[in-house]
């Protein structure tokens, strides 16, 4: 890979458009601070890596700063030897990268971490080496593993790294813990199991050993549910026995003369009274004006009776209200139409008191004119007339004027209150007015109000007529209770004898059913067969009972055994499943555990291994070729800075000075001076581009001589020579200092057909665009070397 040409618009410090061709071994870059040698470095990574590493660190708005300021657009464009070619239009909005990449991933980590040397990279460049990332590991360690190829040895350590430790190793491997704790989860299982088939054991011994000492069952004979059945049959018996023993049924002939003498009263009262009833509720029913029909039967005439008093009352109280409001009207107007005449009288004298005050005109106003008036009286004269008033009275006619006001005041106050009186007295005569007309029509008319006093006599006297047929009613409610008690009575005796011949059907049928033996005569009582009979039911019940919890106890230890017997089988069952189990389990267990062994066994090995590789590799390649560069940049220099691999970690490399004779040793920045600690970090990038094996043959310096001396400066020239030429190397050297820049010119100008050295000048001015100037220079053989060489 080798870069071409590259051009930028409004890139950083660069203002304008600069082009640059690239396409040379060696391209050097001069200019003052400021004039966009950072800039044009930057451009080549942005190029090529798609971003700028030394601005990614500011977060994704880094973009918009690569537009030079006060511009709106900018561009870089970079073309390589191959003819791959990368745009980025840049604008102030930009956020993020601005293209993709020329480069891979690795290739672009390759370029920023051992191709491009920025020149803020230079005074930390030791210290980044050893700084370790979020994987623990630094660029130092990753050159390590690339450079020796540990890559798959570290991840090998890394996956055994658990198994040194048996808690790790089951933490990673989930299933050899899950198989430990099934082992632990078995034994206690196949324990508890053993337990439970030892118990089961017991258990069908005790069970064969209690059935052996039980007594031979006798045969049942009768059931002891039928026996219990027939017991509450008798009990049932002996309870109706009781019923029929305590009945009042004794003398039917007795009982059937009262219930006839009963029956006759109630046929006498239907035949002679209840026409008169019917006609009184039919009149009572019509009085209330219901919509009821009232039955006169002997059994309902006291309901009936009852409703139509209730219906009486209600319609009695509906008129006594009506009529009593009538009157009640009628005593008021009297009175109302008495006031109301006062009242009329009392209004006309009230006016008649107005017209008399009243003479003439409003004696307010007229009052009220001639009071304005008196204050403008000053002699006899009129103001109206012009006349002498001392011609028709002696008194003045300033004093005349003030008592005619004080008297015409007093009038208009009277008019005043005399009004507010009638007011007052129509206003009460008014209301006296209405509510005579609302009585008036609120009366029933006379016609209606006479109606209304012969529906009250007529109701009194119907309710008057019932109050009077209740001794008669009472009678007959009496003679149907009796009729009714003694119909009972003659059922139930009917009743108790059919009962009592029943009952001894059922006795003998009982004794007949269990064979029971007849101990009574002809005087025994029916009371004492019954209590007999179950006694010896009772005493069947007992041996029968006693039977069927033999035969149950049989049954259930039988039962028992059964279960028992199951139960041993059953438990040994998942005893010799469980050690089956358990056997499997452990073997998986101590087949993981091998595994756990032989992978720590493995881990040693392979940490050793690395170990052994790290310590040879780093004497014989990496030291030795640091140590030539950091000797030859500084032959001076005691200390040489050199690689130490610290124990057998993944991450155990080092930086260290050693003392040349003494050997004694100690970190680069505590043994070196500034300059040449600057030495050592550069000799070390340097060394770690020679070392890497990559397709990136490029080599981007930005002011690396920092702090050199002459003797630095010409041996730093010597190793370019040896990059460009040896290892085929493009480099790209930004420098500020003129006269280093001229230096460099002449020491790097090519040497043989084909090299070619490019520099570039860069100036801005303020306020201007950025100028370069690009000069080419290409190999031309010396006359006299090639004049000789012809010869």
């Amino acid at each position: 890979m080798r870069l071409k040409s590259l051009e930028l618009t409004n890139f950083r410090s660069i203002r304008g458009s600069v082009r640059a061709d690239l396409d040379a071994s060696v391209v050097l870059i001069h200019g003052p601070n400021g004039a966009g040698k950072t800039s044009l470095m930057s451009a080549i990574e942005l190029g090529l890596t798609g971003s700028v590493s030394s601005l990614v660190g500011f977060g994704d708005e880094y973009g918009g700063h690569l537009l030079h300021s006060g511009t709106t657009h900018g561009s870089v464009e970079l073309l390589l030897g191959d003819g791959r070619q990368a745009v980025a239009e840049l604008s102030a909005d930009q956020r993020g990268p601005v293209q993709g990449s020329l480069l891979t991933d690795s290739e672009s980590e390759f370029l920023r971490e051992r191709a491009y040397l920025a020149q803020s990279t230079m005074a930390r460049l030791l210290e980044s080496y050893e700084q370790s990332d979020r994987r623990g590991d630094s660029a130092l360690t990753r050159f390590v593993n690339e450079l020796l190829g540990l890559d798959e040895l570290d991840a090998l350590i890394s996956g055994l790294e658990p198994a040194r430790d048996v808690r790790r190793a089951r933490k990673l491997v989930p299933e050899l813990q899950d198989v430990g704790d099934e082992v632990q989860h078995l034994e206690t299982r196949l324990e508890q199991a053993r337990i439970e088939w030892g118990a089961a054991n017991q258990r069908s011994k005790s069970i064969k050993d209690e059935l052996q000492h039980l007594p031979a069952v006798e045969p049942l004979t009768v059931a002891s549910s039928r026996l219990v059945a027939v017991l509450a049959q008798l009990d049932t018996m002996s309870s109706r026995l009781e019923e029929v023993s305590s009945s009042e049924a004794s003398n039917l002939v007795e009982v059937e003369a009262r219930l006839r003498d009963a029956t006759e009263r109630v046929e006498r009262w239907r035949g002679t009274s209840e026409p008169a009833f019917r006609a009184l509720l039919a009149e009572s029913v019509a009085f209330a004006d219901a919509d009821l029909e009232l039955s006169a039967e002997p059994t309902a005439i006291s309901v009936s009776l009852k409703l139509a008093e209730n219906l009486i009352a209600s319609a009695l109280e509906d008129a006594r209200s009506r009529l009593a409001a009538h009157n009640l009207g009628v005593a008021r107007l009297v009175p109302l139409r008495e006031q109301i005449e006062a009242g009329a009288v009392a209004l006309g004298q009230i006016n008649e008191e107005i017209a008399e005050v009243t003479t003439s005109g409003d004696s307010g106003r007229l009052a009220e004119a001639l009071a304005l008036l008196v204050p403008h009286v000053e002699t006899d004269e009129c103001p109206v007339c012009g006349r002498d008033f001392g011609e028709v009275s002696k008194e003045s006619l300033r004093q005349h004027l003030a008592e005619r006001v004080t008297a015409l005041g007093v009038a208009a106050k009277s008019i005043e209150t005399l009004g507010a009186r009638r007011t007052q007295q129509r206003t009460h005569l008014d209301r006296l007015v209405l509510e005579r007309e609302r009585i008036e029509k609120s009366l029933e008319a006379q016609e209606a109000a006479d109606a209304l006093a012969g529906a009250i006599a007529f109701g009194n006297n119907l309710l008057a007529r019932i109050n009077g047929s209740h001794p008669g009613v009472e009678s007959l409610e009496d003679a149907l209770t009796q009729r009714s008690k003694l119909e009972a009575v003659m059922s139930q005796s009917l009743a108790a004898s059919e009962t009592l011949e029943r009952l001894r059907r059922d006795l003998a049928q009982v004794e007949s059913e269990f064979v029971i033996e007849r101990r009574h005569t002809s005087k025994t009582s029916f009371s004492e067969r019954l209590s007999e009979v179950r006694k010896a039911v009772e005493s069947l019940r007992v041996a029968s009972a006693a039977a069927e919890h033999a035969v149950d106890s049989h049954r259930s230890l039988q039962n028992d055994l059964s279960k028992a017997e199951d139960a041993v089988q059953e438990s040994a069952a998942r005893r010799d499943s469980l050690e089956k189990r358990l056997k499997s389990a452990r073997a998986r267990l101590q087949r993981g555990s091998e595994r756990v062994e032989l992978a720590a066994r493995l881990s040693k090995r392979s940490v050793a291994l690395r170990a052994e590789i790290v310590e040879r590799v780093f004497d014989s390649t990496l030291n030795g070729t640091w140590r030539d560069l950091f000797t030859r940049l500084a032959p001076e220099e005691p200390f040489v800075p050199e690689f130490i691999a610290a124990g057998a970690s993944r991450s155990g490399v080092q930086l260290q000075a050693v003392h040349k004779k003494t050997k004694a040793a100690g970190a680069p920045g505590l043994v070196l001076s500034a300059g040449n600690l600057n030495t050592a970090a550069l000799t070390l990038f340097l060394a770690l581009n020679a070392t890497a094996k990559n397709d990136v043959d490029l080599l981007l310096l930005d002011d690396p001589v920092q702090a050199m001396d002459d003797v630095h400066v010409s041996q730093f020239s010597a190793l370019m020579r040896s990059f460009t030429r040896d290892l085929g190397k493009q480099v790209v050297v930004a420098v500020h200092e003129r006269a280093l820049f001229e230096y460099l010119a002449l020491e790097l100008s090519p040497t043989k057909q084909g090299d070619a050295l490019i520099t570039i000048e860069l100036e801005r001015a303020v306020g201007l665009d950025t100028q370069s100037q690009v000069s080419r220079v290409e190999f031309e053989p010396d006359p006299l070397e090639a004049g000789l060489s012809a010869a």
